[in-house]
């Protein structure tokens, strides 16, 4: 019978190149002394914008492996990954933020479509570690999530323990021209853990005690560095931006942008045409259909063919070319 994950990761590829520099890195997150022991956050470090994460997975090649030397913390309200986080509820519960989880780039169940298979989590969700020699948490390469930040990190598990904990973990995903990619038996241990923030002692948001930069860094104008608004100015409003996945098969693309995006009532605006010139879908972007500051999802079914998709931001306008495939 075939093996439950090389089935789900044979379904998103059908060769794997190696990302030989793809890494983990564990973040200390401040928790207050709101719960016992220590929060931490593992991260995946991309090489690149352009790479994905769409899967962490154990086979019987290379197992996935997570544990610490105490338990880990896990509250009576959270679950073993963050689909079962209620966001809404940690204002009530504070404790609830810092449960122990799993995840793909979300931190509660809000937009996360993150799914599970062939992982007994028992064990861990009573604060114990976690074995998988033939599953995965994973996400369809088309979703948003799978997308890093403006650090080109993606968050894939949160920690809180009294202990050290660490970890042997394999993962996949696509690069900028969707080759698909494995890097196996990552590790990490959070003895190692970082501080996140910016540390370059140029910038205005410089912090100290940061150990890590996290891609968070804004410099004031005419110090030699660009800010967010030089590097927009310089291309047009919207700035930097990429179309993943393309070609498009389902009614789903997402859009990444190089940086933040302001928004204000009515300043950005999502058209696309076909080669015609005619209309077929407008919206007027607002957070609804933002994430993380700089990702779009773009919902709209359409026919098989090519479009331009225009962004306009305060009058000024660019477009790129997306393929439809049915």
């Amino acid at each position: 019978m075939k093996k439950i994950a090389t089935f789900i990761l044979a379904a998103f590829a059908v060769s794997f190149a190696q990302a030989q520099d793809a890494q983990l890195v564990v973040q200390k997150v401040d928790n207050g002394n709101a719960v016992p022991g220590n929060t931490y956050r593992v991260h995946v470090l991309l090489p690149s914008q352009a790479h994905t994460v769409h899967a962490i997975f154990g086979d019987d090649e290379s197992g996935l492996s997570i544990q610490s030397t105490q338990d880990f913390y896990q509250h009576q309200f959270g679950g073993e990954t963050t689909v079962d986080i209620n966001g809404s509820a940690i204002s009530m519960v504070p404790e609830l933020a810092y449960d122990s989880w799993l995840t793909i780039g979300a931190e509660d169940a809000s937009e996360n479509n993150l799914w599970d298979i062939g992982m007994d989590m028992a064990d861990f969700n009573n604060g114990g570690s976690l074995s998988v020699q033939d599953g995965a948490w994973f996400l369809l390469p088309t979703d948003a999530r799978t997308l890093g930040d403006q650090g080109n990190l993606i968050l894939i598990a949160q920690l809180t323990t009294a202990g050290v904990a660490t970890g042997s973990l394999n993962v996949q995903g696509w690069d900028g021209t969707q080759t698909p990619w494995q890097s196996r038996n990552l590790s990490f241990t959070t003895s190692n853990a970082e501080t996140f923030g910016c540390n370059d002692s140029d910038a205005m948001n410089f912090n100290a005690e940061a150990t890590f930069n996290d891609g968070s860094c804004e410099f004031a104008e005419n110090n030699g560095n660009p800010t967010e608004s030089d590097v927009t100015t310089s291309k047009d409003e919207a700035g930097d931006w990429q179309i993943f996945p393309n070609p498009i098969w389902e009614g789903q693309f997402n859009i990444q942008f190089a940086n933040v995006i302001e928004l204000k009532d009515g300043n950005m605006t999502l058209d696309i045409t076909d080669m015609q010139g005619k209309l077929v879908h407008s919206i007027e972007v607002d957070d609804s259909v933002v994430i993380g500051g700089n990702k779009l999802v773009v919902s709209k079914e359409l026919q098989a063919g090519i479009y331009n998709v225009t962004i306009t931001q305060n009058g000024a306008a660019q477009s790129q070319q997306i393929v439809v495939q049915k």
